[in-house]
């Protein structure tokens, strides 16, 4: 179970095109980190042969641009969905203000280069966060192919995801989320956001790795 770092492969992602395209399935995906892929190339599904016309790709600038917060996302798909969907959100993009409009067209226009640079630095975060918690008693961690979460298995503490981080943020004041937030597939995991710098994320792993010492 790692929800949050995995890449599709291309032989996946063809798989879920066969299976589309056999049983008449229009496909939304959802592509928001896309330019936060660490291992590979991002392949966008409606590239693939077929699917252009049965795939809606929904992105945004809350995770390329850091503009979390500001609440600008675009789809692009098919034209006839396209004019029904601008139809009936038209309201909400109207009320959308104009500084975040030209924020986001500035960011797009003229920003490439720190995609590069900010993929970069998340992807040393994560390695280094990966790596220490792979060191820590009872927690395994899997590398992250992408985004900038972990998503690391508690299993061997014997505790279950919340007890463990209620009693991470009460006794040693770091925060994660306990996977059974996302199912209960995500039970015996939590989620920890590797957005903080690496002197903020150095001082949790210490914290962390005492924690899981002392239990």
């Amino acid at each position: 179970m790692q929800p949050d770092g995995p890449c599709h492969l291309q032989e996946r992602l063809e798989g879920i095109a066969a299976i589309a395209k056999k049983h008449d399935i229009f496909v939304l995906s959802d592509e928001i980190y896309e330019a936060l892929t660490h291992k590979g190339v991002h392949i966008p599904l409606a590239t693939l042969p077929g699917m252009k016309e049965r795939t809606l790709t929904m992105s945004g600038m809350s995770k390329s641009h850091c503009m979390t917060g500001w609440r600008v996302g675009y789809a692009i798909g098919p034209i006839e969905l396209i004019k029904v969907m601008t139809l009936i959100a038209a309201n909400q993009v109207y009320g959308l203000n104009t500084l975040a409009q030209k924020a986001s067209a500035y960011a797009l226009a003229n920003h490439d280069a720190k995609l590069t640079e900010r993929r970069k630095i998340f992807a040393e975060r994560m390695n280094y966060v990966a790596a220490r918690l792979n060191k820590m008693k009872n927690i395994t961690c899997a590398q992250a192919e992408g985004a900038f979460y972990l998503f690391p298995s508690i299993k061997g503490t014997g505790l279950k995801s919340e007890d463990f981080v209620w009693s991470l943020l009460e006794n040693s004041l770091v925060a994660t989320i306990p996977g059974s937030a996302f199912g209960s597939s995500g039970e015996g995991y939590v989620r920890i956001a590797c957005t903080g710098s690496m002197n903020v994320l150095t001082q949790a792993m210490d914290r962390m790795e005492a924690f899981c010492n002392s239990i």
